[in-house]
């Protein structure tokens, strides 16, 4: 059999291709094979999602992403992304205009997400996110009871040592410099609802960051989970075994704001994003506890 089903977990999520090179050998009879076909944007038309618009200037547009819909497109993936949705309204208004991401969300991470119109724009932005001129919070929830009401965390992050999933991230010694500022908003029966800062922007900083804690988030299918959680995601999809388990088809992260100044007029801008409706409704059936 050529396990050509099972996607390569050395990839970001939401990227997948097959372990098996093209041209490997020849496939015999009765072997299986997974083939991805790549689709052109105007083949999506009729697949688009309304996305909701939180800012829009003549420099920027910024919008909420939901849980679910990829960044942009990716390599065997031409699924329904922000950015073919962003270009579609703009050339549906027979527009030039073609934006282009500032930074990245995860595909099962919802919130703001921040694009530019234009090169200039693009620029600016990006150098301010590179020179943390940026403030970003997310809001996560989480497993287990917080011991503490803010807590600054600054341990380094690196690749998981020993892993099966590639891209898997770990606090270790030698990794690069992160620290994260966190503080409790909720706590509920069995999980709590926490506010990230990230001061550094590591691969999955948050997500290792509570992990290390002891708090994985509720969904994760990567940390706080083993490895097979995410390998047999990638092969089968989620099971309701697993689904069972994590409690929330995604992982729960939500990117609520960003806050930066307008990198042509000056100004201060603040983007917002409530807690989603999936987040939310998992806050509330639980039965709420006091504080310690």
């Amino acid at each position: 059999m050529i396990a050509a089903s099972r996607a390569d977990p050395t990839l970001r999520e939401g990227e997948a291709r097959p372990r098996v090179p093209p041209c490997h050998r020849v496939p015999q009879e009765g072997e299986a094979l997974t083939i991805w076909l790549a689709r052109r944007d105007e083949d999506l038309a009729g697949e688009l999602p309304p996305l909701r618009v939180l800012h829009e200037d003549p420099w920027l547009i910024a919008v909420d992403k939901p849980a679910g819909l990829l960044a942009h497109p990716v390599r065997f993936d031409r699924r329904v992304s922000v950015v073919t949705l962003v270009r579609s309204r703009f050339e549906a208004e027979g527009s030039d205009v073609r934006p282009t991401l500032s930074h990245r969300l995860d595909r099962e991470t919802s919130g703001v997400l921040l694009l530019a119109k234009d090169a200039r724009t693009d620029r600016l932005v990006k150098r301010a996110f590179e020179t943390r001129q940026v403030e970003k919070s997310y809001l996560a929830v989480v497993r287990g009871a917080p011991d503490w009401e803010e807590l600054d965390l600054d341990a380094p992050v690196g690749k998981a040592p020993d892993s099966e999933i590639g891209l898997k991230q770990a606090v270790v010694r030698g990794g690069q410099p992160a620290r994260t500022r966190f503080r409790v908003e909720e706590r509920a029966r069995g999980c709590a609802l926490v506010r990230a800062w990230p001061h550094t922007g590591r691969m999955h900083q948050i997500r290792v960051h509570l992990d290390h804690l002891g708090l994985p988030l509720v969904g994760d299918k990567v940390y706080g989970r083993p490895a097979a959680c995410f390998l047999d995601f990638l092969e089968r999809g989620l099971s309701d075994e697993w689904l069972s388990e994590l409690e929330l088809p995604r992982h729960a992260l939500h990117a609520a704001g960003i806050a930066l100044r307008h990198p042509e007029t000056g100004e201060p801008l603040a983007l917002e994003s409530p807690l989603p409706a999936d987040l939310r409704s998992f806050l509330d059936g639980r039965t709420e506890i006091a504080a310690p």
